[in-house]
């Protein structure tokens, strides 16, 4: 079936959406040097309750971890498998590393599926006034090579 041009045109004018800039919430990313990102991994299903529960499973991931550019570990002073520690103005997380080219290089990931390791301890609870979502998928971070005793 064919519309007219003008039939389209005036059905299009009538879905418009209202849309507005609004804060992001990474002030202070001059400050604090790095942006994290916070997300899932194939192994583990949100806060990992019942995921961690198969052994198969928490054997593949069985704690946290950072992702860092190389980089980024060479400015950290850091190698694979050792600790950072990741603050935001909102708290501060320690964790294993994990150095990845596969990340940029003033970006870091981590996956917020670890109690022990909670990724969204550093990031902003509040909520999106519109969309009623917190803004936990990203924040500013300072990261710092974790002492060993």
């Amino acid at each position: 079936m064919y519309m007219r041009a003008e039939y389209l045109l005036a059905v299009s004018r009538l879905h418009k959406a209202v849309a507005a800039a609004c804060e992001h919430g990474l002030l202070g990313q001059d400050l604090f040097g790095y942006i994290v990102t916070t997300g899932r991994i194939l192994y583990h299903f949100h806060t990992s309750s019942m995921s961690r529960r198969a052994k198969g499973l928490d054997a593949i991931a069985p704690e946290g971890f950072v992702q860092v550019h190389p980089a980024t570990a060479v400015e950290l002073g850091v190698e694979d498998g050792e600790f950072i520690t990741s603050v935001s103005r909102r708290g501060r997380v320690s964790t294993r590393v994990m150095v990845t080219p596969g990340i940029g290089r003033r970006v870091v990931f981590m996956p917020f599926h670890f109690a022990e390791s909670a990724a969204n301890i550093l990031t902003n609870p509040a909520l999106d006034p519109v969309a009623k979502i917190p803004q936990l998928k990203v924040c500013a971070v300072w990261l710092e090579k974790t002492p060993t005793s």
